[in-house]
C-alpha cells in the first residue's frame, strides 16, 4: 500500500497542470488567437485544447452563424480558407457543415478536423478556461448578440471567464445592457488613434479597447490608461513584435503561438 502511495504521487509530479497567469498582476495577459494557429487548425477543438495546455489565460474564438441558426466556430464568412467546401458559412445547415474537412488544409495529420460550435467548446473545457469571444458583423448576423448569451446561460459559463469583443459599439452596448457583468472590448482596425468621443462613451460600458500591435504607441497606450481602459493588441507573433508590445504596458496580447509569448512574458518578468 506504502509503495502504491510512492509510486501515485511521482506520478503526480509528471503531469502537466497549464499554469495560467493572475490578472490582478502586471504580466499582460496572453490571448491565444483562434487556439494555437501557428500550428493547429485555426478556431478547432485541436488548437484550443493546445493553447489551453500551453496555459494561454484566454481562448480567442470567432463566431458565424449557420443557416438554422447555431452558431459554429470559424473565423471567415466562407468556409473556403479553411476546409475543403465553398461558399459562405451561413448558407451551409450544421450538418452539412459538419461533413466538411477544417484540418488538411493546414497539414494531412489533421484530416478529418471538423467545425466545433461554441456549445462543443464550451462543453470540451466549461470555466477550466476563460474566452475571448468577438461577435462577427452582427448587421449580417441576426440576433448573435442575443444567441452568444443563450449558449453562455446554457453552458453555465461564468461571467468572470468571458470577455466579448466587437468593431461595432452597438453590439456590445446590447450586450451591456443584457449582461453587465461580462467584460467588454471595442476593437479598432488599422487605427493609428481613438476618437476623444469614443474613449469617452466607451469607458461607460467596456473595460478595454483592442487594436494592432504594430500602430499602438505610448500616446495611445496613456490616452487609454488615462480614461480607466485597457489595451490589448492584435496579432504579436514575431519575438520582437511581442517584447514591443510588453514594453509598450499593454495589458493583452493576442498571438497565433500563445506559447512563445508565455515563455517571453515570463523572462520579462
Amino acid at each position: 500500500m506504502r509503495i502504491l502511495l510512492v509510486v501515485s504521487m511521482i506520478c503526480l509530479l509528471f503531469i502537466h497542470v497549464p499554469v495560467h497567469a493572475n490578472e490582478d498582476t502586471d504580466m499582460p495577459l496572453v490571448i491565444a488567437h483562434r487556439g494555437a494557429s501557428a500550428h493547429y487548425p485555426e478556431n478547432t477543438i485541436p488548437s484550443y485544447v493546445a493553447a489551453y495546455e500551453s496555459g494561454a489565460d484566454y481562448l480567442e474564438i470567432d463566431l458565424q452563424l449557420t443557416k438554422d441558426g447555431e452558431l459554429v466556430t470559424i473565423h471567415d464568412e466562407t468556409v473556403d480558407r479553411t476546409t475543403n467546401g465553398k461558399g459562405k458559412v451561413n448558407s451551409y445547415t450544421l450538418s452539412e457543415l459538419k461533413k466538411l474537412d477544417a484540418g488538411s488544409w493546414l497539414s494531412p495529420k489533421f484530416k478529418g478536423t471538423t467545425i466545433p460550435t461554441l456549445d462543443e467548446v464550451f462543453k470540451r473545457f466549461g470555466n477550466k478556461a476563460k474566452y475571448y469571444i468577438e461577435v462577427k458583423k452582427p448587421t449580417k448576423n441576426k440576433d448573435m448578440e442575443t444567441k452568444l448569451l443563450e449558449v453562455i446561460k446554457r453552458n453555465n459559463i461564468k461571467a468572470e471567464n468571458l470577455i466579448i469583443q466587437s468593431f461595432h459599439m452597438k453590439s456590445l452596448e446590447q450586450i451591456h445592457q443584457i449582461n453587465p457583468e461580462i467584460k467588454l472590448v471595442m476593437l479598432y482596425w488599422k487605427k493609428n488613434s481613438i476618437p476623444t468621443e469614443d474613449l469617452d462613451k466607451l469607458k461607460s460600458f467596456a473595460f478595454a479597447i483592442g487594436m494592432n500591435h504594430d500602430l499602438v504607441t505610448n500616446q495611445i497606450v496613456q490616452e487609454v490608461h488615462d480614461v480607466g481602459l485597457q489595451l490589448h493588441v492584435f496579432t504579436a507573433n514575431t519575438v520582437d513584435e511581442i517584447k514591443r508590445a510588453m514594453d509598450l504596458g499593454v495589458e493583452g496580447i493576442f498571438s497565433d503561438d500563445p506559447e512563445k509569448v508565455l515563455n517571453i512574458r515570463n523572462r520579462h518578468q
